[in-house]
């Protein structure tokens, strides 16, 4: 019971001070909340509670609108529309959905034990509380919260959707079993391989898609088989309560809690400001050369700037090129894939559809919207970091001249790496256009292509463009200026709002000729003018 309240105490301490801290940077409470604060243990407690109140209110909401959501799904996917998300036919459905988002992604994507926290890092490691205690007590708190939270809506929903309010009950209780499984799972894992996959970018990204993949497969291919029958049969209520039995004896009989905590709670884990240090650093590792990049020379053929801007491209082209080839090989992949599968499953649809490649385009505005803008942010900031940040400090580096040939021998080099992407595209249209026996017009399909070609030069000069006019970097390569940000922004949104347009594909592919031919001057004449004033150290 000790160790409960003191656990609690400290926790209470922890939010306190941090809600103190934020209401401390507001214009209107700085007044009231001052650093003396942190010292009224009281206080803090009383804050504590409130908090506690408010994320009462906030879980439960939060349970509420995914229950809701879960039910529009499947009435979506599965019955005739949204309208029927609380008919009774809807509870088949809703089980399917709820069994790949709840009982899989969401059972594999929360384990407490491994999950790292501040308060973990405090009571295991600072103040050397005994970490299997702090686990069972934590531990069981978590558990039961979970339980708490969605039993009653889970009796409402299956209440309203004709099944009882049993069935929400059992299907609660059968989450809770998993839950305690899938954490004796984790466990057992990281007591194997010594590594904890739980928060694991690759193993979220699988979760979350294997989940969505899986829901959706479900209630297309089977929406109208009787999923509740084997989720509420007697004998999964058995195997699913013997697994969470045999998974919560694992858990308290793990012997390893110590080491766990150590591995996977560390300081740069559960501090901000570590975390945002750590942050920096890793950005710093992307544009930092190594040795062996040190001893690329230039091209002896050139002098003057074409000479500094090859060396720097050569010592650079790990950087450039690394995430380029990446993309080509993604996209030569593809193409051969879904090539051989054109070929081997060809028929008159395929055929029909892929005459239809140009009205495709819109779609290739957003997808090498992200293509290109990370090949030109990464080596935009090596510009910066490598480079710029020492030459910038001499005046005659930021005379207008020299900015703009700069500029332009950099543009040929950055809109090299661009057009090969879209390059890549085009030849990817194209076999997979051949594989299927599309027959699209000739010369709407060449305009098709030279858009997607000007698509390239047009992100090459966005972002070198805007790197120029705003250079919106520190010396610790944060980004801090507003206009960039918002201009980025705006572009984002366009090329996601392209995706609405419904027009003819040639007079879209026109448009992005225009939009690009006029874009780039307007850029030279900007870049001329006014980046001798405004490319400098932030």
């Amino acid at each position: 019971m000790t160790n409960t309240w003191t656990i609690f105490r400290i926790n209470a301490s922890i939010r306190g001070n941090r809600l103190i801290y934020w209401l401390g940077r507001l214009p209107l409470l700085r007044r009231l909340f001052t650093d003396h604060l942190y010292s009224a243990e009281e206080g803090k407690f009383a804050l504590f509670i409130l908090q506690c109140l408010w994320w009462l209110l906030k879980a439960l909401g939060g349970k509420l609108i995914y229950l809701a959501a879960c039910l529009l799904l499947s009435a979506s996917f599965a019955l005739s529309g949204p309208q029927d998300w609380l008919s009774p036919n809807n509870f088949g459905p809703f089980c399917w959905a709820f069994l790949w988002f709840s009982f899989l992604v969401g059972t594999m994507l929360q384990p407490h034990a491994v999950a790292p926290s501040q308060l973990k890092y405090i009571c295991v490691r600072m103040m050397a509380m005994d970490a299997w205690r702090y686990q069972m007590i934590t531990g069981l708190g978590h558990h039961l919260a979970a339980f708490a939270g969605f039993t009653p809506f889970l009796m409402l929903v299956t209440a309203l959707l004709g099944a009882g309010a049993w069935a929400g009950l059992v299907i609660s209780l059968e989450l809770a079993f998993v839950r305690l499984a899938a954490e004796a799972l984790h466990l057992a894992l990281y007591s194997r391989t010594g590594v904890s996959v739980g928060n694991r970018t690759w193993y979220i990204i699988l979760m979350v898609v294997v989940g969505l993949a899986g829901s959706a497969v479900c209630l297309l291919l089977l929406p109208e088989a009787r999923t509740q029958d084997v989720l509420l049969h007697p004998v999964t209520v058995l195997v699913l309560a013997v697994l969470g039995a045999a998974g919560a004896v694992y858990t308290v009989r793990f012997p390893n809690y110590y080491r766990l905590v150590l591995d996977t709670c560390k300081a740069e884990s559960v501090s901000p400001a570590l975390a945002k240090q750590k942050v920096a650093g890793a950005q710093f590792a992307n544009v930092r050369l190594k040795d062996s990049d040190l001893t690329a020379q230039g091209d002896p053929r050139l002098s003057g700037w074409p000479y500094f801007q090859s060396l720097f491209f050569r010592r650079h082209r790990r950087m450039l090129y690394k995430p380029v080839k990446i993309a080509l090989f993604i996209i030569a992949g593809v193409t051969v894939v879904v090539g051989a599968a054109l070929l081997a499953f060809r028929d008159g649809e395929t055929q029909a559809l892929f005459s239809l490649v140009p009205l495709s385009l819109p779609y290739c505005v957003f997808f090498l919207y992200f293509m290109d803008n990370s090949v030109g942010t990464r080596i935009c900031k090596a510009m910066f970091y490598n480079c710029d940040l020492a030459m910038l400090k001499y005046p005659w580096y930021r005379q207008g001249d020299v900015v703009l040939k700069n500029f332009l021998l950099r543009f040929s080099r950055l809109c090299g790496a661009t057009l090969a992407l879209s390059g890549a595209v085009c030849v990817m249209f194209t076999v997979l256009t051949l594989c299927a026996g599309g027959r699209p017009a000739l010369g709407g399909y060449l305009i098709f292509l030279a858009a997607i070609l000007c698509l390239g030069v047009f992100f090459a000069v966005h972002c070198l463009g805007m790197y120029y006019l705003f250079q919106p970097y520190t010396s610790d390569l944060q980004v801090k200026n507003p206009f960039f940000s918002g201009i980025n922004f705006a572009v984002y949104a366009v090329c996601y709002a392209c995706i609405q347009i419904r027009s003819t594909p040639s007079w879209f592919a026109l448009l992005v000729l225009a939009v690009t031919v006029v874009y780039s001057v307007l850029i030279l004449a900007l870049v001329y003018r006014r980046a001798p004033r405004t490319f400098r150290v932030k």
